[in-house]
């Protein structure tokens, strides 16, 4: 979130968005996501298998999360990731 200007990622609107400033863009995306789901992070612990307090850690930015833990958090959500092609700017 860019508190200057009030605003939140993918038009986020929940309290626990407020501390974001250092969580990775990433593991902002899931914790909206997550909360859009309307799961707790305790349910996103047992979905994923991924400690509870991780979770917590990296949604505060406290820990940067592995990629194998955020293909595991995204999947337990119900998304993956994918690699897409960058738009062509002109210049190679």
């Amino acid at each position: 979130m860019d508190r200057a200007r009030g605003f939140y990622p993918l038009g986020c609107r929940f309290e626990s968005c407020l501390g974001l400033v250092s969580a990775h863009p990433i593991i902002v995306e899931l914790l909206v996501l997550r909360e859009r789901k309307g799961w707790s992070q305790r349910r996103a612990s047992d979905e994923s298998g991924i400690s509870h307090g991780l979770i917590s850690h990296w949604e505060r930015g406290d820990r940067q999360p592995l990629f194998e833990g955020i293909v595991r958090y995204a999947n337990a959500l119900g998304y993956e990731l994918i690699l897409v092609p960058k738009e062509d700017n002109g210049s190679e």
